[in-house]
C-alpha cells in the first residue's frame, strides 16, 4: 500500500503539483492496482476506463490539452500518415466530450496524422465523464505513454517520475503498476532526478532542455555521479556540447567523469561526429498554417509551466 503522507521529492522538479491525499483518493489508486495486477492482458487506458463505443469524430472539433508527450518528428508523423492511408486506422483514439468538442484522452501521434493527411473525422472510443474521475486524466494519458515504444528515453522516465508522484507509489508499487523490471524503473527515476538536478534553480535554457532530451537513458545515468560531485563543471561541460552539435557517447562521458573525479578537467573542444542530414518535408500552406498554430500553443504551454516552475521556488 502507498505511503499516505504527502512528501516534496525529485518530481515536483518537473512541474508536478502536490495532491492531497485523502482516504477516497488512495482506496480508488488500490483498486486501480489491484485491477492492473488481476488484467494484464488488457491496455493500461483499458484498465482505466473500460470499453466505449466507437463513433467518427471531426477532426477540428478534438482538442488535445496537458500531453505528457512533447517531442514529434515530422519523419515519423508522415511515415504514421501514409501507414493509416494504406492500411487505415489499427487502434481508435479517445475523447471525452467538453463544452468546445471533445478533449484527447489518448492518441495525439493518431490525430496528428490524421490531420496531416486532410482527413474530415478520426475513429473514437467517446467516454462519458461520468464514467471516471477527471483527475484520472493524467494517470491515462501517462500509462497510455509509457507503453508505447515510440516515446523518447527523456518523455518517459518524466511520465514515470510524474505518475510516481501523482499517485504517490513507492519504487516496488511503480514496478507493479507499469509492470516493468525494477531495474528499468529504477533507471528511469535516476534518469528524471539527474535531468531535475541539472535543470533546477538555472534559468530557462531551450537548448540545454532539448540536447538533454536526446540523451538516452544509459549516458544520463552515467553522468549522475559527476552531478553530485561538481555540477558548475558538468553544466560548463555540457554547454560545450550542445555547441558542438553533438549528442556525447557513453565513453565520452565516463572518461569526463574520470578527469572530473581527479580533478583535472581538460578544456579542450568535444570531438564532433558525423550527423546524418535531416530530409525536408514540402509544406503545403494549409500545413504550415497549422505549424504555426501547434508552435503558437506551445508557447502558451511553454508559459504556464513556466509559471508552475516560479510558484515552486517562492
Amino acid at each position: 500500500m502507498a505511503n499516505t503522507k504527502r512528501k516534496r521529492n525529485l518530481d515536483d522538479s518537473f512541474g508536478v503539483s502536490d495532491v492531497v491525499a485523502n482516504d477516497a483518493y488512495n482506496n480508488h489508486n488500490n483498486i486501480l492496482l489491484k485491477e492492473l495486477n488481476e488484467k494484464r492482458n488488457f491496455s493500461p487506458e483499458q484498465h482505466l476506463l473500460g470499453i466505449g463505443g466507437i463513433q467518427n469524430i471531426p477532426v477540428n472539433s478534438i482538442k488535445s490539452v496537458d500531453n505528457p508527450r512533447k517531442n514529434f518528428t515530422e519523419e515519423s508523423l508522415k511515415e504514421l500518415a501514409d501507414n493509416i492511408k494504406k492500411f487505415g486506422l489499427l487502434q481508435p483514439i479517445a475523447v471525452y466530450k467538453s463544452n468546445e468538442g471533445y478533449n484527447l484522452l489518448y492518441g495525439e501521434r493518431r490525430l496528428r496524422a490524421f490531420k496531416l493527411n486532410k482527413e474530415e473525422t478520426i475513429p473514437a472510443i467517446v467516454k462519458n465523464v461520468k464514467q471516471f474521475k477527471k483527475d484520472l486524466i493524467p494517470e491515462i494519458k501517462l500509462m497510455e505513454n509509457l507503453h508505447r515504444e515510440d516515446l523518447s528515453d527523456f518523455e518517459t522516465a518524466l511520465s514515470l517520475s510524474v505518475l510516481k508522484a501523482r499517485l504517490n507509489l513507492s519504487d516496488n508499487e511503480l514496478t507493479q503498476y507499469v509492470n516493468k523490471s525494477r531495474s528499468w524503473v529504477k533507471h528511469k527515476l535516476i534518469h528524471a532526478s539527474t535531468i531535475s538536478k541539472i535543470v533546477s534553480n538555472e534559468k530557462e535554457d531551450e537548448a540545454l532542455i532539448s540536447f538533454l532530451s536526446n540523451m538516452p537513458t544509459t549516458s544520463v545515468v552515467d553522468l549522475q555521479p559527476s552531478i553530485d560531485t561538481d555540477k558548475k563543471s558538468v553544466l560548463s561541460w555540457l554547454e560545450l556540447q550542445i555547441k558542438s552539435g553533438n549528442i556525447p557517447k557513453r565513453e565520452e562521458i565516463r572518461e569526463f567523469a574520470q578527469t572530473l573525479k581527479s580533478g583535472i578537467i581538460k578544456q579542450t573542444k568535444p570531438i564532433k561526429f558525423k550527423t546524418k542530414k535531416e530530409t525536408t518535408i514540402p509544406l503545403s500552406p494549409e500545413q504550415i498554417k497549422e505549424k504555426i498554430t501547434e508552435i503558437e500553443n506551445r508557447i502558451k504551454q511553454l508559459k504556464r509551466e513556466k509559471k508552475k516552475y516560479e510558484k515552486m521556488l517562492l
